[in-house]
């Protein structure tokens, strides 16, 4: 009876009975059915839709190939600091505010379960400029005279001052009622604040620790009594050129005196034909 309702019941009998029209539609695709149990074999493949899935979705892809920008990313990075500093030494330092503040900001958000979304995942690349940035500025700074505490007394305020007008901006969104936007705030602050941090702390010990070891190397591959001898002769130039200039003095004075000295006699050579003159005409 029941296999004989399926296969002859219309559309509106159906209905009257409370199928679902899904229901109702893969009935009517699906019969005639010889028994009950070949009805039941027929199997129908729902599929769930709404804002919450595609959100689901999104954060997936983002997941996915986040992973894959940012490696990109930073290989990129690499190779520009490598042809720019022509040295890879310099390049992974300029990078350590970049990376550090990454996972750092990473390290953060798993502790204190703050989701990443398809909306925050808009700030990482605001903290991979400002961490790569940061890093750059100091080491620029510092090869000029390979002194760390006064390449950090001349940019260390401007990149505090640079970085904190950006922080306070992102900052802002953490007043948002979006939770949205207030994540974006979070994880502004949270990636810009510690990429300041390790720029101003890390990066300065990791300079002075790596420079500071070449030096000595270079101080032990000269042979002794090396820095005596440089010091020697350029004692014996600063004494020549010294002896030069008293020479030299000295023979301006001369110079001058005989100078001098014509010029008198050329005078009184002068006053006495005059003199001479005079009388003669008298």
């Amino acid at each position: 009876m029941i296999v004989n309702s399926l296969n002859t019941y219309s559309a509106s009998q159906f209905k009257n009975l409370g199928l679902l029209d899904a229901t109702i539609s893969f009935i009517l695709e699906t019969r005639p059915f010889s028994s009950l149990e070949q009805a039941r074999s027929h199997k129908y493949i729902s599929n769930t839709a709404g804002s919450l899935i595609l959100f689901a979705n999104l954060i997936k892809i983002v997941q996915r190939e986040g992973v894959i920008a940012f490696l990109s990313t930073l290989v990129l990075v690499v190779i520009v600091l490598i042809l720019f500093f022509r040295g890879i030494v310099p390049a992974l330092i300029s990078l350590i505010p970049l990376v550090l503040g990454i996972f750092v900001t990473l390290g953060i958000m798993a502790a204190f379960r703050i989701q990443l979304n398809f909306m925050n995942v808009l700030v990482f690349p605001v903290i991979i400029g400002y961490g790569i940035q940061n890093g750059i500025y100091i080491y620029y700074r510092f090869r000029e005279d390979h002194d760390v505490i006064r390449a950090m007394a001349m940019v260390g305020p401007a990149i505090i001052a640079s970085t904190l007008t950006t922080l306070v901006g992102w900052s802002s969104l953490l007043i948002a009622d979006q939770k949205g936007l207030k994540s974006i705030g979070i994880v502004a602050s949270i990636g810009i604040g510690s990429s300041l941090i390790i720029a101003l702390t890390l990066v300065p010990a990791v300079l002075e620790i790596v420079y500071r070891s070449r030096k000595e190397e270079e101080k032990e591959s000269k042979p002794v009594g090396f820095d005596q001898a440089e010091a020697n002769s350029s004692g014996n130039l600063l004494f020549a050129s010294k002896t030069k200039t008293a020479k030299n003095l000295k023979t301006e004075t001369i110079e001058n005196s005989k100078t001098a000295t014509s010029k008198k006699k050329s005078v009184k050579k002068k006053t006495t034909v005059s003199k001479k003159s005079i009388q003669k005409k008298k």
